[in-house]
């Protein structure tokens, strides 16, 4: 799981790197045809990389349903991360930027600011196409094998600069059917174990990780996370996510 995780990350620094460069240089914002050219370029990034998460995200669940099922999981074959946004190609999701680059210049926004702007949606761009990539080809192989009985997301508060978020943790107790796509937010770095039966290794690992945070924390956290509640929205381009209660519905465009 370790492993596994770390690979995900790195695979999407990667893509975050690789696409910052064709961005941050980019001067044809007014220039359809240019624009054209600089999302395909992207696009071919980070559709390279989603096939890595997947390829990564079939052999780690293969190995680890292995060992709670208790006989060999064969890895089923990648996704193909093309079609993983409803309703839009990876094109037009990223020739949006064209559209922020365009509308923040027309407030009379510095170059620069407007820029810092264009590139931070960028980042959460590919962080959730790696993370969709991640859930589809889970979805996939829990599908495969009817020994599977469902799965456990499992919040990884190491591999974020701020830990776990509230939503994760309050969804950390929940139990996913086989068929599920797993929620996503902004940024998420959870994972997933496979659960067969009453074999559910997820639930004491999130234990573990919750009593070392109160440890760290003392009560403060505790409270706050009493506090937190949650509910699963559809987002009509990437699927379920995860929102704070007291947070407004996002729509397709957000992520």
């Amino acid at each position: 799981m370790d492993s596994h995780s770390a690979y995900r990350a790195l695979l999407t620094e990667r893509a975050q790197a690789q696409v910052l460069r064709l961005v941050a240089g980019f001067e044809g914002w007014y220039d359809h045809d240019a624009i054209t050219g600089m999302t395909a370029e992207v696009v071919k990034y980070v559709e390279a990389a989603q096939r890595g998460v997947a390829v990564a995200t079939d052999v780690y669940l293969a190995q680890v349903a292995t060992e709670i099922v208790g006989r060999t999981i064969r890895p089923v074959g990648s996704i193909d991360p093309s079609g993983l946004r409803e309703g839009i190609t990876h094109q037009g999701v990223y020739g949006r930027l064209a559209d922020q680059y365009r509308y923040r210049t027309s407030l009379g926004l510095p170059h620069d600011e407007v820029m810092a702007g264009v590139i931070d949606r960028l980042g959460v761009l590919v962080a959730t196409d790696m993370a969709l990539a991640f859930t589809h080809q889970a979805r996939r192989v829990m599908e495969s094998s009817p020994s599977i009985s469902g799965y456990r997301r499992i919040i990884r508060p190491e591999m974020s600069n701020g830990g776990a978020c509230g939503l994760c943790l309050a969804a950390s107790d929940r139990w996913y059917s086989r068929g599920d796509l797993l929620p996503l937010h902004d940024r998420c770095v959870c994972t997933v174990l496979p659960i067969r039966g009453d074999d559910d290794p997820g639930r004491q690992l999130n234990r573990d990780e919750l009593d070392r945070m109160y440890e760290d924390a003392g009560t403060t956290r505790r409270d706050d996370l009493v506090k937190t509640r949650y509910r699963i929205e559809k987002n009509g381009e990437i699927g379920p996510v995860l929102v704070s209660e007291k947070h407004a519905h996002r729509g397709p465009r957000d992520l």
